[in-house]
């Protein structure tokens, strides 16, 4: 089994409108990052395009996460992120971010997830649910045969999983801000 490390971005990594330095993150080892694309139907990351593209370009595959609204429309979400990532390299698919942010109306995320995995369209190959343990444990019907991307800082979580978030507020030479680290197993 292949294990691969990197982390997860958003606009709050960049301080200052201060770029992240790729190559820099690359040379330390890392060879994944998830990057913020979106977040409800009205929030789109303004990095997404600079992060992708200059990820990739030292050598780092991308992924992206959409931070999922349980009281959004799934379609207008998903139309979204669609039009955040248009012609963005695209390496291991999209993740829906589900947080507390937004409540615990477990019947709110066992209805609105599901309806977003649906509406990604077939270019989307690999579809993601970003979630904690908690969530992971109380939500009925996760992970609607998507892939998991689960947040346990510390143990390793005893379930299948393909990434495990597992470190947080951690500095990255190369990233203005802390990082929440991941590992992907494949």
């Amino acid at each position: 089994m292949l294990r691969y490390s990197g982390p997860d971005v958003s606009a709050y990594q960049h301080p200052d409108e201060e770029a992240i330095d790729w190559k820099r993150v690359a040379a330390e080892g890392h060879r994944r990052a998830w990057i913020k694309c979106s977040e409800s139907v009205d929030y789109s990351n303004p990095w997404t395009r600079v992060d992708a593209v200059s990820a990739r370009a030292a050598g780092i595959s991308v992924g992206f996460y959409h931070v999922l609204d349980p009281e959004a429309e799934a379609a207008a979400q998903v139309d979204l992120i669609m039009r955040t990532v248009d012609g963005l390299p695209r390496d291991f698919g999209i993740a829906l971010d589900l947080e507390a942010t937004y409540g615990t109306d477990w019947s709110l995320w066992s209805t609105i997830t599901p309806e977003a995995l649906k509406a990604f369209p077939e270019s989307v190959e690999k579809r993601w649910v970003y979630s904690s343990t908690w969530f992971y444990e109380s939500v009925p019907g996760i992970p609607w045969g998507a892939e998991i991307w689960l947040a346990q800082w510390g143990s390793m979580p005893r379930r299948h999983l393909t990434c495990w978030q597992y470190a947080t507020n951690q500095y990255v030479p190369g990233i203005p801000e802390s990082v929440d680290l991941n590992r992907w197993y494949w």
